[in-house]
């Protein structure tokens, strides 16, 4: 005779009642094998099915290993590790990888000014007067060409460009329109529409400094020179523009060296 009382799971079977289900009309037995694990009446038999799950396995965490510097081909870690695809392993609290120890490739003097690209720099000027009290701006109109050593991308070039200039502090503010010709500037008006184009950090000798960093990938692509009087002096003005926006998210890093040629009246 087979019993009717239902089986453990992976148990035997037994004449004594394993699992005290609540006093129903409906048996277990009478339920199909999908459903019994909801049912009301196997809220017992659920509890135990449950106790025996074991509980999930966690991992400890592994600890980070020192960054060392490889020496020789026998240093480097075995090919397919992640430290060798250019993923090094976590550095430990305080220390610094080779790059960040180490001497930077030039050392740039202070902030010159920010150059936002503008369609119209006279409308933009009276707008950040009203808005935001930065002011007043002074507007000139610039012709680039072999005159002034005007290169862009290498080749010889032609541009004419106005510029709305305020400072603020001892940082100035110029506002770019292109009026003739292709630039950086033009480049940045299509892909991006108006917006700050390039940050400038004056330096003490510009082609040095250019030297020193072609062998980072950055080279010019634009420059030119020209002289301005100011305050009772003249001074010589050199501008370098980098292709520093595919290192630098997006933004162009100009150059700036100014030479005076006369020096002001005391």
């Amino acid at each position: 005779m087979v019993s009717s009382t239902p089986h453990a799971p992976g148990g035997t079977t037994s004449s004594k009642r394993r699992f005290p289900f609540e006093r129903s009309k409906l048996k277990c037995s009478d339920i199909s094998s999908t459903a019994w694990f909801t049912h009301p009446a196997c809220r017992n038999r659920r509890a135990w099915w449950l106790s025996q799950v074991p509980a999930p396995m966690v991992r400890p965490p592994r600890l980070p290993r020192p960054y060392t510097v490889p020496r020789g081909e026998a240093d480097l870690p075995p090919r397919g590790c992640g430290a060798r695809k250019g993923r090094p392993p976590p550095l430990l609290a305080g220390q610094e990888t080779p790059e960040m120890s180490a001497v930077p490739v030039v050392e740039l003097g202070p902030i010159s000014h920010v150059g936002i690209v503008v369609e119209d720099c006279e409308k933009a000027a009276a707008w950040w007067e009203r808005v935001f009290g930065v002011g007043p701006f002074s507007t000139d109109e610039y012709l680039l060409d072999e005159t002034t050593g005007f290169r862009f991308k290498g080749q010889s070039a032609k541009a004419r460009m106005k510029a709305s200039i305020a400072y603020s502090g001892k940082v100035f503010i110029e506002l770019v329109e292109v009026l003739e010709g292709e630039s950086p500037h033009t480049e940045f008006l299509r892909q991006h529409g108006e917006g700050l184009q390039h940050l400038a950090f004056s330096v003490t000798d510009i082609q040095r400094v250019v030297a020193d960093l072609a062998p980072e990938g950055l080279e010019p692509i634009l420059e030119y020179r020209f002289e301005v009087e100011q305050g009772g002096g003249r001074f010589r003005v050199q501008e370098v523009y980098l292709n520093s926006a595919q290192f630098t998210g997006g933004s162009t890093i100009q150059l700036m060296e100014i030479t005076p040629i006369q020096a002001p009246p005391a």
